[in-house]
């Protein structure tokens, strides 16, 4: 079994606390961890995807310049990490 990682923990909350019934279900058929791993797996796949995506399209003036390929790339994660918890995160599986 992989790693539960950051956004399977994440997961893991959100279903606990939103969704009682369905986390009790999952846990008592003993998939509630391997479905936390596909989540952080899933998660880490898209927002990959989303920096690529935004790197590619929003190239720097000066690729040369450490701050601003450093913030370029801060916000292609922030974008991606929020798209990440509102689409693969905070959903009910």
């Amino acid at each position: 079994m992989g790693q539960v990682g950051k956004y399977g923990l994440l997961w893991l909350n959100y279903m606990k606390e939103n969704h009682k019934e369905r986390y009790r279900l999952l846990w008592r058929i003993g998939r509630l961890y391997k479905v936390a791993c596909q989540v952080h797996e899933e998660a880490w796949e898209m927002l990959d995807e989303i920096m690529e995506k935004r790197l590619a399209k929003h190239l720097p003036e000066d690729p040369s310049s450490t701050m601003k390929m450093w913030r370029l790339r801060e916000e292609a994660k922030q974008i991606g990490e929020e798209m990440v918890l509102r689409d693969v995160v905070y959903r009910s599986r």
